[in-house]
């Protein structure tokens, strides 16, 4: 399956990226931190999504306008009262041409979604917030995170299928991992 070559393939990036990125949740601990860290996630999740979305094939991930969006990360900041007027995109993002690319790029945000519900528990409890205000994009699906995941995978697998798909689909969910954690040590300097 697709899904045992991405896991395989990006894992060493995938695990660089979380032993990079949790010490920096743990040092978030101010709404202008934690504005700091949306903004970061919001400069490269907005138009890499914009690119699948150009790109991804709703015939074979239906669910796809259902999935989280980088919105929730705008609506996170007005609910802290941190501005976002000032956002400037990333412009080093993953090359997504086709639904195979689409689909490994999505497939690190839609991972995403597993670990952010851990990071949506730290960010509360650093902050002091007692209930999911402000960590909606973080949070993600919450209780159905795992369930949806699952829906992905087995999408994936299916489009993945196609030998020549699998080549594109693992290239880009790699470069996807690589220029997040390249985007995100410039961004939390």
């Amino acid at each position: 399956m697709i899904i045992d070559e991405i896991r395989a393939t990006t894992r060493p990036i995938h695990e660089e990226l979380d032993n990079w990125l949790m010490p920096q949740i743990q040092q978030v601990d101010t709404a202008e931190k934690y504005g700091a860290l949306l903004k970061a996630f919001y400069t490269y999740f907005n138009p890499v999504m914009k690119k699948i979305g150009d790109h991804i094939d709703l015939t074979a991930l239906p669910d796809y306008a259902e999935r989280r969006k980088p919105a929730l990360i705008l609506e996170d900041l007005e609910s802290i009262g941190q501005p976002f007027d000032d956002i400037i995109p990333q412009a080093d993002l993953p090359v997504v041409l086709n639904s195979a690319q689409a689909f490994g790029a999505l497939y690190v945000l839609e991972g995403s979604t597993l670990g952010g519900v851990y990071l949506a528990k730290a960010l509360a409890q650093n902050l002091g917030i007692k209930d999911h205000k402000g960590l909606s994009f973080f949070y993600g699906y919450g209780k159905e995170s795992k369930e949806n995941w699952t829906r992905f995978v087995e999408r994936l697998n299916a489009f993945g299928e196609k030998e020549e798909n699998k080549e594109e689909i693992v290239k880009a969910a790699n470069d996807t991992f690589m220029l997040f954690k390249k985007h995100l040590e410039q961004r939390m300097k």
